[in-house]
């Protein structure tokens, strides 16, 4: 190939890869997600009863809040796969969209080092290096996702209890004021009804102080985290499915949980559906004060009950009457959204596909995006109304 074809090639893919970037700029926001659950592990018998059912239980409720998922399970949650999804993601998600890594499964420290290790189905207990996946580098490429939100959930043992180096990877991606943790007891031994989801090797990471910032990131445990066979879900994990549905986490805007709230509710329930006589602190890296939270990622409460979804529907229409009166929405797309509204009212659930995007997308741009302008979220919501309505 003469240089210049090769000059001409560079140009052209540099050009492919601005269009594109310029493309994923002006779509509105999308949510992604990858949800691992391992319980059968291809070097050791030391199996876990409930990581796949956090993982498809977190896949459920993430597709409710609006992510397009991926999951991966058991043998297809090798060391590989893991990374190809996050590479792929890498190239999908823009600068406006929200980035969320869920991992239930055992968690390990380097016999040496101490450093925490994610054992995916192909990892090795007694040699994490070589096939398990290191927290810090889980970071990197989190890193290297350009989203406006990014989420890494864990629920595996030793998931808080960080060394140095991912530390200092995490003060990267978040860049914030230092604030201490605690130190906390040794990790407990198993105990009946409950199995901790740590295979012991060397010395217990060090304690240090974290920050907190841009990404949020929610680890089960400083030490050991269980699972239990009561609720048939990690202990961490049965707690965030409750704080999605619980009406008592709100404490501030009907329908919408905020990282505040979750903070509040999170750790609290996971130590109460845990046994007395052992500890297992939930960490955020998070510490919000009050008016910052729009900055914030919120989740949207599921909604049980007429009651519920009749008071979410009075919120809605008058956000929306309000963009509508401005002009900032077009009278095409408030009646429309009006009346897909007002039969979730009446009935209480949807069943058609366009009605469930649309109150969605209704939910989203009026809830949970108000760090953006309201002329910003009408015309993302005109523009996804647009494309819903569309002829086929």
């Amino acid at each position: 190939m003469s240089a210049a074809v090769r000059t001409l090639c560079a140009l052209l893919l540099a050009a492919g890869c601005v269009a594109a970037g310029s493309a994923m700029a002006e779509r509105p926001p999308q949510k992604f997600a990858v949800v691992i659950g391992v319980d059968k592990y291809k070097h050791t018998d030391a199996e876990l009863s409930f990581a796949v059912a956090d993982m498809k239980a977190m896949k459920n409720a993430l597709e409710y809040q609006g992510f397009v998922v991926t999951p991966l399970q058991d043998a297809d949650a090798t060391r590989e796969r893991i990374l190809l999804e996050l590479l792929r993601l890498a190239d999908e998600v823009g600068p406006q969209d929200t980035l969320l890594i869920y991992y239930a499964g055992h968690g390990v420290l380097g016999p040496k080092t101490g450093t925490t290790y994610w054992l995916n189905h192909d990892g090795k207990p007694e040699h994490p290096d070589l096939a398990g996946l290191r927290v810090m580098h889980l970071l990197d490429y989190v890193a290297d996702i350009d989203a406006r939100y990014k989420i890494v959930m864990l629920d595996h043992c030793f998931s808080a209890g960080m060394d140095e180096a991912t530390l200092a990877r995490l003060r990267d991606i978040v860049r914030a004021p230092e604030e201490a943790l605690p130190a906390q007891p040794a990790p407990n031994a198993n105990h009946g009804g409950h199995k901790a989801r740590q295979i012991a090797l060397g010395e217990r990471a060090p304690m240090i102080s974290q920050r907190v910032g841009g990404a949020l990131f929610i680890a089960a445990s400083r030490g050991v985290a269980h699972e239990t066979v009561k609720d048939g879900h990690g202990l961490f994990t049965a707690a965030f499915l409750r704080a999605l549905r619980d009406p008592a986490v709100e404490d501030g805007s009907p329908g919408l949980i905020s990282i505040q709230e979750l903070a509040a509710f999170v750790p609290r329930t996971t130590r109460e559906l845990g046994r007395p006589d052992f500890v297992q602190d939930v960490y955020f890296n998070r510490n919000i004060s009050v008016g910052e939270e729009t900055v914030y990622y919120p989740f949207l409460r599921e909604l049980s009950g007429p009651d519920e979804v009749e008071r979410e529907v009075t919120l809605l229409l008058a956000e929306l009457d309000t963009w509508h009166a401005s002009g900032l929405l077009a009278t095409s797309a408030f009646e429309h959204c009006r009346e897909v509204l007002q039969r979730w009212a009446d009935f209480g659930e949807l069943v058609e596909p366009i009605d469930i995007e649309t109150v969605r997308a209704v939910r989203e741009l009026t809830r949970q995006y108000r760090a953006d302008s309201a002329p910003v979220r009408a015309q993302r919501l005109q523009t996804i109304l647009s494309e819903l309505v569309a002829p086929s």
